[in-house]
């Protein structure tokens, strides 16, 4: 599957891509990162008769603008991914996506460590995580639907998803569903799945807003709820609610490094 943000060449270093207004114009439509879909529209080597195929006579490439990774998807004529690579890491994002800050620091959440202590501070940040409210799976996700102007569907969850629903899930969500999710299932069992399901996509959907430009919570109470899921990822850890038990899990091993039970007052 292609992801964002994908483009082509026609083997002379020259791209083509779809930028905001053509997207906009196709309802950000996740055919605006195919290659086979940019290359039947632009058509940048149509005089070339080997084939019918206006994919088949284009260079294939894609880059994250979070991670600045380049990907040479396939080469299918002469070989530009220099000149491609050059192009992509001087692209200005905004002509893209105008509404995510592409240049806001990003850390890879799965590669930050933290070690098995955990300090006072850290403890009160997940009490305060209950207290709040714990939850922001459904709220957060068509806040930033309604913000974004279209589904967050991938950027998030299927790498946090490619069209900023595919953009930032892809970008940030399958990745970390798929290794964060898989794991906490083994370890705790498939009777928290659901609870713990939600109370996860509360989270990467969190991490998501960090991204936006100028992202309008619905009261302070949610943004100080985002903030405090927000501060325990940059330290490396998740907040889950098991039972009746608060817990504590490292992002990129998912252990368990704290537990304590709730209190009822």
């Amino acid at each position: 599957m292609c992801q964002f943000f994908s483009f082509i060449t026609d083997g002379m270093g020259n791209p083509y891509y779809f930028n905001h207004e053509q997207r906009k114009e196709r309802g950000f439509n996740n055919e605006c990162d195919s290659h086979s879909y940019i290359a039947e529209y632009f058509k940048p080597n149509k005089f070339d008769k080997r084939t019918e195929r206006a994919d088949d006579v284009v260079n294939k490439y894609e880059y994250n603008p979070f991670t600045k990774k380049f990907v040479i998807d396939q080469i299918n004529i002469l070989g530009d991914s220099k000149q491609a690579e050059k192009w992509i890491r001087k692209l200005d994002f905004s002509i893209i996506e105008p509404r995510i800050d592409f240049n806001k620091s990003f850390k890879e959440p799965l590669e930050i460590k933290h070690g098995k202590e955990v300090s006072e501070f850290e403890i009160n940040l997940l009490r305060e995580w209950y207290q709040l409210g714990n939850l922001l799976r459904e709220p957060l996700k068509w806040q930033l639907r309604d913000q974004l102007g279209y589904p967050l569907r991938g950027q998030l969850g299927d790498q946090l998803w490619v069209q900023l629903g595919d953009q930032l899930g892809d970008l940030l969500g399958d990745q970390l569903w798929k290794q964060i999710g898989d794991q906490l299932w083994d370890q705790l069992g498939y009777q928290f799945k659901d609870q713990l399901r939600n109370q996860l996509w509360g989270q990467l959907y969190s991490f998501a807003t960090t991204f936006v430009k100028d992202f309008k919570f619905k009261d302070k109470k949610q943004e100080d709820l985002v903030n405090c899921i927000n501060s325990l990822w940059s330290y490396g850890l998740m907040p889950f609610k098991v039972g009746n038990k608060l817990c504590l899990y490292t992002l990129n091993t998912c252990e368990k490094i704290y537990e304590e039970k709730i209190c009822k007052k």
